[in-house]
């Protein structure tokens, strides 16, 4: 349950600090992508959460990637769309919450992404 995040901090990635997140984490939106255009994070490095939690993140950043890049094909945007909503149902239904205040911590997070990459996500 140690994130590690040594190799986003070396490529530059900003951080924000969340106690509920866990301390120290990138600065990223819903898409999983980070402050460095092109570079996607995924699993306890966003916040500690559970395995599945982590294991939809990373189905959610390929999705992000392939369409980022133009890769997708024609329904690109639904498997973004439907990784999101992946992600959100593992939330829900995990068997441990790490931390109350991750559900507020994390929207701030992300209005936090909106202001700063200016897509306003």
């Amino acid at each position: 349950m140690y994130p590690l995040a040594e190799l986003a901090a070396v490529a530059g990635c900003k951080f924000v600090y969340s106690p509920e997140l866990g301390g120290h984490v990138p600065l990223h939106g819903e898409r999983m992508e980070t402050s460095l255009k092109g570079l996607y994070v995924a699993g306890n490095i966003t916040g500690i959460e559970s395995g599945l939690v982590a294991m939809a993140q990373g189905r959610l950043a390929a999705a992000s990637m392939l369409h980022a890049a133009g890769l997708g094909g024609a329904g690109g945007e639904q498997r973004v769309q439907k990784a999101i909503r992946e992600v959100h149902f593992a939330r829900k239904h995990a068997l441990i919450q790490f931390h109350p205040g991750i559900t507020e911590a994390r929207t701030q997070l992300y209005q936090q992404w909106g202001q700063t990459s200016g897509s306003g996500a």
